[in-house]
């Protein structure tokens, strides 16, 4: 289900519109956008964007020590969540789905495991409004200007709730229309997506949900839930684009390999992305910072009689990086042309019995502002199974992950991600999933 992508202002990166980072690459002249799902694309200014003077500095200590890292992964800032959402389901004519829709989003609120990690995040109530039924159907094409100007239109006779800064409005446009944003479309580069604007003055954050019908990203009740659940719970995170949308350092540099750091964006690309509850639905899992503050699957809820288990990258260099307008500390591995150079990864687990681990590493690029779709450079290979992609252990080995570059990116990063893989009794497979960063010099 790791096609639901979620966007604050209209750049592309690897085909989906994501919200705009910017990496300064010193010394290369370079901004590097990157990707951040589940906020707005017509607020303010993304960051100022600072052109000069950043720097990049090894700093000659191996950060990492013992099975988990000194410092564990962690989303913020932490403040500025709703703390009393309330969700409007909006519906247009013809909708069949309509009863079912509006009732997942009353069950997932009131009762989902997914939707209990917002309490962590200060979320202490959160109510379901009636469903809204419009009278008239949606254009073909609409952009999101358009959406907004609706929301604008509807609060203002009374069609919809007034906007108040925690009611959130949820529409689910029909298969017939194909929503258009700056290089991407619905359906094809993105599955949903939230922002906000501002009604009477106050915030407006909303969601929108279309219905594809296609096989890649398909129109299905569970697809639609999954899609709902991820929007709602970053609109509730993060409604103005200044909460829950970044990592901590050393993990700044997330936002590529993770396709944003946003709560549900850090789930997506796993291979159970998403959860089946009785009574609810399909929805989304959830990331939760106590979770892994605690050293446990930080992917809510986890499949019935999963173990935590990770296997995590060593990564032997810090470096200053300049993200926005801020110097940021980011742990990497710095390769010198095509020398190759050879990391740790420790696999763990808190099971009693310990779990064989399946390992695999995928090369994720970083796209610059004049290469959206750059080529992968990286050969990651086992030195424990050389022909192969990918290496089992037990928990409580550590494998070792070979990098080399064929060439050096225009921006001189690269990014990837380290995929833990176990099987559960009856034979289904969970996973977790950890980031790497790479410099070529």
């Amino acid at each position: 289900m790791a096609w639901v992508e979620t966007s604050r202002r209209p750049q592309r990166w690897k085909g989906k519109p994501l919200c705009s980072w910017l990496l300064h690459a010193a010394g290369l002249g370079l901004w590097l956008w990157a990707g951040c799902g589940g906020t707005a694309m017509d607020s303010g200014d993304g960051g100022s964007r600072s052109d000069g003077g950043a720097t990049t500095s090894d700093m000659a200590t191996t950060i990492n020590t013992g099975s988990f890292p000194t410092t564990l992964p962690q989303v913020q800032p932490t403040q500025g969540a709703i703390s009393q959402p309330h969700i409007v389901p909006i519906f247009f004519p013809n909708n069949t789905l309509r009863t079912q829709l509006t009732s997942y989003v009353q069950n997932y609120v009131a009762r989902s495991a997914s939707y209990a990690v917002m309490a962590e995040y200060g979320v202490t109530s959160t109510t379901v409004g009636t469903a809204v039924q419009l009278a008239t159907s949606p254009p073909v094409s609409v952009t999101d200007d358009d959406i907004q100007a609706l929301i604008a239109a509807r609060v203002g006779d009374g069609t919809f709730p007034a906007a108040n800064g925690r009611t959130i409005y949820v529409l689910f446009y029909p298969q017939g229309t194909t929503i258009n944003r700056p290089n991407a479309k619905s359906c094809v580069d993105f599955g949903a997506y939230h922002g906000w604007t501002k009604v009477g003055g106050q915030d407006a954050p909303y969601a929108v949900i279309p219905q594809c019908s296609s096989t890649s990203q398909p129109g299905t009740l569970p697809a639609l839930t999954v899609a709902t659940s991820h929007e709602i719970t970053e609109a509730v995170t993060d409604p103005i684009g200044v909460s829950l949308y970044e990592m901590n350092d050393p993990y700044s540099l997330w936002f590529a390999p993770f396709s944003g750091n946003e709560v549900a964006d850090m789930c997506e690309w796993l291979s159970d992305t998403a959860v089946t509850e009785v009574g609810i639905g399909t929805s989304a899992r959830i990331w939760s910072n106590a979770a892994m503050r605690n050293k446990k699957n930080p992917c809510l809820p986890v499949p019935a009689a999963a173990p935590s288990f990770f296997a995590i990258p060593f990564l032997p260099d810090l470096r200053t990086v300049q993200i926005n307008s801020s110097l940021r500390q980011t742990e990497l591995v710095t390769l010198m042309g095509s020398t190759p150079r050879t990391i740790e990864v420790r696999l763990s687990s808190d099971s009693p019995i310990p779990p064989m681990i399946t390992v695999d590493a995928q090369e994720i690029p970083i796209a610059t502002l004049s290469t959206p779709s750059p080529a992968k450079v990286l050969a990651l290979t086992w030195q424990e199974a050389p022909a192969a992609t990918r290496v089992t252990a037990v928990a409580g080995s550590t494998v070792h992950l070979q990098l080399s570059a064929s060439s050096a990116p225009l921006s001189g990063y690269t990014t990837f991600r380290v995929y833990a893989t176990i099987t559960l009794p009856g034979g289904a497979k969970t996973q977790t999933m950890w980031a790497g960063q790479v410099n070529v010099r």
